[in-house]
């Protein structure tokens, strides 16, 4: 009978193996529509919280999902927006940013021990780590 610790472990393991099985990253940046703005969400790379998903939410719709080390990217309207990130059963990470019409900006979600959080990137920060991050890939449940 194995220890919990190595059933964690284990598990650890094989998510970091399954990162490497979804698409990597574009060579070159999406450029945001003229009339909205284009938001990429990353997600650290950290061991805490690994085997869980982290979603995000802009003004109370749920819009994607990340493991550690992908991202994904989406528009929106140009103007002020609430956005939430949560994991399961943790503190939500908040953020409220006012978008401009045909810029692009980094959002990077984190689990820590106390809950999650979500911070604004420096462009140059996240195009350094996108090129080692894998895109998030996704579709919504049909609710029966």
């Amino acid at each position: 009978m194995n220890h919990p610790l190595i059933d964690i472990l284990q598990t650890v393991r094989f998510f970091a193996n399954a990162f490497d099985q979804v698409i990597p990253y574009m060579s070159t940046l999406q450029q945001p529509s003229a009339d909205k703005a284009l938001i990429y969400v990353l997600r650290s790379r950290s061991m805490v919280g690994a085997a869980l998903q982290a979603r995000l939410g802009v003004d109370s719709k749920w819009v994607g999902v990340n493991r550690p080390g992908n991202y994904f990217y989406f528009e929106l309207e140009p103007g002020p927006h609430y956005f939430c990130v949560e994991a399961v059963k943790m503190e939500h990470g908040l953020l409220s940013l006012v978008v401009e019409k045909g810029k692009t900006y980094f959002l990077q979600q984190e689990i820590t021990m106390t809950g999650t959080d979500l911070e604004v990137l420096d462009p140059g920060k996240a195009q350094e780590l996108l090129a080692k991050y894998h895109r998030s890939i996704f579709e919504e449940k049909s609710r029966k």
